[in-house]
């Protein structure tokens, strides 16, 4: 890491690029070298992580419900090691030979129709017409896993250059990737339009967050909203109690000093308060972009007071119910990874949505493993927005009316567009 860090900071015209309107330069480099002196305390290296192994000996009970073969924390840290295993023994590729627009919107529109002709099979009880649908769907599903392959061998080798680069986050815009690898690799994909959620991801989630702040009714507790940019997810809280928010970010950081919160900037690996300090902590949106979030999870445990709240919200991009769920197999697939995550293609590790940057995905026993593996006990858990992928299509309101309906299915609740979390500090 500290290699990784150097090589980062030698590069000076990037840095004074990527830092030159968003960031303050100084700020961010005496938050970081911190990591110079506790270097042990930032390694990715399992050997030398005394996260991980502090906390599988503090939680033997918790690590048996979760045998290995079926959830490895390793899998989450990332290094430049565990990076250059994947990618040798995956043969990471280059590029991903389809993923445009335009074919995927073939692929949907074929999709369509024969579920409209499997619909019609069923009415008229043509057996033969039945067998065609299907016979289309298991070739769509074995195109649909394959192509997941694909992605995830060339998410591999971008993931490998961001860590060259030394930044895994989503301030490194692609604009910053001119004339190189990532950039390149950024230009022969696309934007999905079917499998990501709808522009007003961010609207539901606040509006579920909301809710959520209004039922626990948080009178004078004292807030901490880890990652939190400029508050945009936590400043409602600031009404009736006090909230800081902490963040690598100054410019956000700024915003978030004009709507009257406290504001520090910080790497949320290193939190800058004492033991027990705050009631409840507000972890939204940033799981997703750590390169090791046991480190993270381990420092907001320790600036959490005993049985304090942990309030965590992610997106479900493994395993969340999407226009191409018209499969029957996919739809299976998403049904059964609640119970079974082996059966789920493998994860998406770059986000290329407006940015290139690191952005894994977790499903639901993955995510709940490793909260339980870091001390915390979930009280409240759930996904929201499972049709918010039709926010393309419909207004917001159709959406959350349609969704509430939808998710009373004990067979769908964990299919939605976002993890919301509810967990308490164990002691």
């Amino acid at each position: 890491m500290k290699k990784t860090l150097k090589h980062f900071f030698d590069c000076k015209k990037e840095t004074i690029d990527l830092f030159s309107e968003s960031y303050c330069i100084k700020g961010i480099i005496s938050v970081i070298s911190i990591m110079f002196h506790k270097e042990e305390n930032f390694s990715l290296k399992n050997k030398h992580n005394p996260i991980i192994n502090d906390t599988n000996k503090a939680n033997n009970e918790e690590t048996n419900k979760f045998p290995s073969h079926s959830f490895d924390p390793n899998e989450f840290i990332i290094s430049e090691e565990n990076i250059d295993t994947l990618i040798k023994k995956h043969h990471a590729i280059t590029t991903v030979w389809i993923t445009s627009k335009l074919l995927l919107f073939i692929r949907f529109l074929l999709l369509l129709l024969f579920f409209l002709i499997f619909l019609y099979s069923i009415i008229i009880l043509d057996f033969m017409l039945i067998l065609i649908c299907f016979t289309y769907f298991t070739l769509d599903f074995l195109f649909y896993r394959y192509i997941s392959q694909l992605k995830y061998k060339r998410d591999l080798l971008i993931l490998k250059e961001i860590i060259k680069r030394g930044f895994y986050n989503i301030y490194y815009s692609k604009e910053n990737y001119e004339d190189t690898y990532v950039k390149k690799q950024y230009t022969l994909s696309s934007r999905n339009c079917f499998l990501k959620p709808g522009y007003d991801y961010t609207t539901y989630k606040e509006k579920i967050l909301s809710n959520e702040f209004s039922n626990l009714c948080l009178r004078n507790k004292l807030i901490l909203d880890v990652g939190g940019a400029e508050g945009q997810s936590s400043y409602i809280l600031n009404k009736e109690n006090k909230l800081i928010i902490s963040d690598l970010n100054i410019s956000c950081l700024s915003d978030g000093k004009k709507r009257g919160i406290i504001a520090i900037q910080s790497i949320s690996e290193r939190l800058p308060f004492k033991e027990d300090s705050f009631d409840v902590i507000v972890f939204t949106e940033v799981i997703e972009h750590l390169q090791n979030p046991f480190i993270v999870l381990k420092e907001i445990k320790r600036v959490l007071k005993k049985k304090g709240i942990l309030i965590l919200t992610t997106g479900n991009n493994r395993s969340f119910f999407s226009a191409f769920c018209i499969n029957p197999f996919i739809l299976f697939e998403k049904v059964t990874s609640q119970y079974y995550d082996a059966i789920l293609p493998p994860r998406r590790l770059i986000s290329t949505d407006q940015h290139t940057y690191y952005h894994v995905n977790y499903s639901k026993k993955e995510l709940n493993s490793i909260i339980l593996l870091s001390g915390f006990s979930p009280i409240t858990y759930y996904t929201f927005g499972a049709l918010l992928f039709l926010g393309r299509i419909f207004p917001l309101k159709w959406i959350v009316k349609s969704d509430n309906i939808f998710m009373k299915f004990p067979s769908l609740k964990f299919t939605g567009s976002g993890f919301f979390m509810i967990a308490k500090k164990e002691k």
